[in-house]
């Protein structure tokens, strides 16, 4: 949790990589590589975000927080992620995602996509214009 996957040296990736290889075969292609490289990434900052979002009592100070995680997370590890979570950037970011999670729309319209909602919503109201 302390290094992103992005920044790991290239030692670590490539053991990484050789343990995963074993299970699957990606060999003669960079793409399946590349694939697997963004995946972990993604998975890494889940992972540490999962925990983050567990254990982060805003009620607490850090160091009440810290003697409440359990004994399989690493302590050094988690507090650097809570100090940057808690620091005013990171307060500013986060209600900077906040906003823009807001301003997204859920696709609920059933097999309409979209586009096809809105077109249809339009037809409806050029329909209903009397002349």
């Amino acid at each position: 949790m302390d290094v992103p996957w992005i920044e790991q040296d290239q030692k670590n990736i490539d053991e990484a990589m050789a343990t995963i290889q074993r299970e699957f075969d990606y060999s003669g292609s960079t793409f399946g590589y590349r694939r697997v490289n963004e995946r972990l990434n993604k998975l890494w900052r889940s992972a540490y975000n999962f925990l983050l979002d567990k254990y982060n009592n805003k009620d607490l100070t850090v160091e009440e927080v810290m003697r409440t995680l359990p004994d399989y997370i690493i302590k050094e590890q988690f507090l650097k992620k809570l100090i940057e979570r808690r620091s005013p950037r990171g307060l500013e970011i986060s209600k900077i995602n906040k906003g823009n999670r807001a301003k997204q729309t859920s696709h609920s319209l059933g097999s309409k996509s979209l586009a096809q909602k809105n077109y249809e919503t339009e037809q409806k109201g050029l329909n209903d214009i009397e002349i």
